[in-house]
């Protein structure tokens, strides 16, 4: 068994794997994105399973590249050297530990040994929430390209149930019962999170694969079309909506998923969200373009944000509007994320380790906050990685940036409009919407979002039907040349002159000299 043809008991494997990730993407948002202990608990057991899976059939190592696995055993590198214990005497000369030191002699605790973290059981905590995320990564790049597209579909249908609640909570208003006791989140959407935040984070990703999918039938069905069914026009269009035909079923279905994914973006009412959401829409179009032309590109796109925009004005953006009416500058994020540099200096060049920022950040706690205020995040999820993870953290994730960058070249020269290719240029969007709105937020550290992000990059970096129908084809070619050979073999060309040198006419003798 290889990485592209299984046997009955990889497909075995395969399937309870591909069910067990399905259950994982549908459970994840429901417990406020599984940012509470039993929730991630939970998933972290289900991850386990997972993990189990994909030692058992490691199909990941032949489809993803060196740098790419050298990058993810970094990822889970960091938090571990940052537990491995030193001793006490070098550990308190680490920039930014000696405080730490100072108050466990103090408290009367003399320890042999120190890490790197802090707080090492916060860097603990940190590493076993890796899990969900590395595991459903792992396990859906080894996935065939059936499975991987249900998996998508699960996805994005997801993400359109939260998006309806968020819009079925804005329409009740703050005191609704579908809020589930998050009355304090006022007129905002946010599905079955915490914060209208991690919603709009979950829509951005899911967009532009409602985008790509809704480009992707609409061709299908222009180029599929007979020409009695072009000469049909319109009207042959809306009968066939109407009596349900496949193609016709799936673009109006598509194009309402992509209103309501646009929807609930506006009434989450994240000014961030609505601006990436703007940028998503036009890096669609312009990616779209590749594969169908500026003008279709460009009028699909067009409509859909239309029609968004109207039914959100019909719906009512006022409270959509006072949110931008609000002072930017005034944000208590600018003097968090000020406070978060500070610490980063002071630890540097090493971090206080991977999840300690909650713990690290009051002693730098910013005077334009009150004391009383609990900070828990940065809101830049960068900054937060460079003060937790230091010159590692930052190798890091110009690292994963990079292989980002060159696999998109891959995806670019791909032109086509079959699901799958279609699929990984909506992840591939998706994840670079994500990384955009962390600039201002910490979707990434929200384990639903952190698993969903996961999710998308093995679907980008997934080796897709192209890679796939280019082996079959050398497969195929080797099936061919295979007898070829062996029937070379067993009938040889012979030249006349060894005829004749068979036939007895002498070894020294030139046959054509007589």
């Amino acid at each position: 068994m290889n990485g592209l043809t299984m046997d009955g008991a990889g497909q075995r494997s395969a399937g309870w794997v591909a069910w067990v990730a399905g259950l994982m993407l549908v459970f994840a948002p429901l417990v406020r994105g599984a940012n509470r202990p039993l929730a991630l608990l939970a998933l972290e057991l289900l991850a386990l399973l997972l993990l189990a899976g994909a030692v058992a059939r490691p199909v990941f190592v032949e489809r993803l590249s060196r740098p790419l696995l050298l990058a993810l055993a970094m990822v889970v590198a960091v938090p571990l050297l940052q537990l491995a214990p030193l001793p006490f005497e070098f550990g308190v000369t680490l920039p930014g530990h000696g405080a730490y030191a100072v108050a466990q002699l103090e408290a009367g605790a003399a320890p042999e040994w120190l890490a790197l973290s802090t707080v090492p059981y916060l860097t603990e905590q940190a590493l076993w929430a890796l899990l969900p995320p590395l595991a459903v990564f792992l396990v859906v790049v080894g996935l065939d390209d059936t499975q991987v597209r249900r998996l998508v579909m699960v996805f994005v249908a997801v993400a359109v149930f939260q998006a309806v609640m968020g819009l079925m909570q804005y329409g009740a208003g703050p005191e609704s019962a579908l809020r589930f006791g998050y009355e304090s989140s006022g007129d905002s959407a946010i599905g079955t999170y915490a914060n209208r935040g991690h919603l709009a984070g979950l829509l951005l990703m899911a967009l532009p694969i409602g985008l790509a999918l809704l480009a992707s039938t609409i061709f299908s069905l222009d180029e599929s079309a007979s020409r009695r069914q072009r000469r049909g026009g319109a009207l042959h269009r809306l009968k066939a909506l109407v009596g349900g035909e496949g193609e016709m079923n799936r673009t109006a279905v598509y194009a309402a998923v992509c209103v309501a994914l646009l929807l609930g973006i506006v009434f989450a009412r994240s000014r961030t969200g609505i601006a990436v959401g703007m940028v998503g829409v036009v890096l669609s179009a312009v990616v779209l373009m590749r594969n169908f032309g500026a003008g279709f590109a460009t009028r699909m796109v067009g409509a859909v944000s239309a029609f968004g925009v109207a039914l959100a004005v019909a719906v009512g953006l006022a409270p959509v509007f006072a949110r931008f009416a609000q002072d930017a500058t005034a944000d208590a994020r600018w003097p968090i994320l000020d406070a978060t540099l500070e610490a980063a200096s002071a630890f540097f060049p090493f971090g206080s380790g991977m999840g300690t920022f909650p713990a690290v950040i009051r002693a730098f706690h910013p005077a334009e906050i009150g004391g009383e205020a609990y900070i828990n995040h940065a809101h830049n999820d960068f900054a937060e990685w460079w003060m937790e993870g230091g010159v590692p953290a930052l190798g890091l994730m110009l690292a994963l940036a990079a292989i980002y960058l060159l696999r998109w070249r891959a995806v670019w020269a791909v032109r086509n409009w079959r699901p799958l290719h279609m699929m990984q240029v909506g992840a591939g969007l998706g994840v670079l919407l994500i990384v955009l709105f962390g600039l201002t937020d910490y979707n990434l550290r929200i384990p639903a979002n952190a698993m969903y992000f996961a999710f998308l990059a093995a679907v980008f970096f997934h080796p897709g039907e192209p890679e796939r129908e280019r082996r079959r084809g050398e497969r195929r070619r080797a099936a061919v040349a295979e007898p070829v050979a062996a029937q070379a073999t067993a009938h040889p060309v012979v030249s006349p002159q060894t005829r004749a040198v068979d036939a007895g006419m002498g070894a020294g003798r030139n046959p054509f000299a007589d």
